[in-house]
């Protein structure tokens, strides 16, 4: 006579999976920049599906998340002119990320080590800060300031 079924899931599997934590194909964790508390259960939930994602180090109300990494280039023309001359360089690119509950600063530095030519050798960095300030429940501010060369 059209009531329900109270001991019976009414819903279908997508709809299940819709609301579940995190939801099905989206991760809701993946743009917050606030780390949780130590015994947060998100760590261990998430590492089902990144095993590999940082952890960072505690620095007093910040967590840092430092990267390393190399990686070489070949060129047949390092000068970029008519005459070809050919070299290797060595890239050891750095990024660090700076994490609080309402701060982040990025920074990125990269540099190419040229072995024959070291005149031709290049460097870049950038720096990057964001931040967001609640002044009441329903109300925020954001900013973020970027500097590169």
């Amino acid at each position: 006579m059209g009531l329900p079924s109270w001991g019976t899931e009414p819903r279908t599997p997508e709809d299940i999976a819709a609301f579940q934590l995190p939801p099905a194909g989206y991760d809701p964790y993946m743009f917050r920049i606030e780390p949780g508390p130590l015994r947060d259960r998100r760590p261990a939930e998430l590492f089902h599906l990144e095993p590999y994602a940082p952890t960072g180090m505690r620095l007093g109300g910040f967590v840092i998340f430092p990267e390393a990494e190399i990686s070489g280039l070949a060129t047949n023309n390092v000068f970029k002119g008519p005459v070809r001359r050919g070299d290797g360089a060595l890239q050891p690119p750095r990024r660090h990320r700076l994490v609080s509950p309402a701060l982040e600063f990025r920074a990125a530095g990269g540099a190419s080590l040229f072995a024959g030519n070291p005149g031709e050798d290049d460097r870049a960095y950038g720096l990057e800060a964001r931040g967001h300030l609640d002044i009441t429940a329903r109300t925020n501010n954001r900013g973020a300031r970027v500097a590169s060369t």
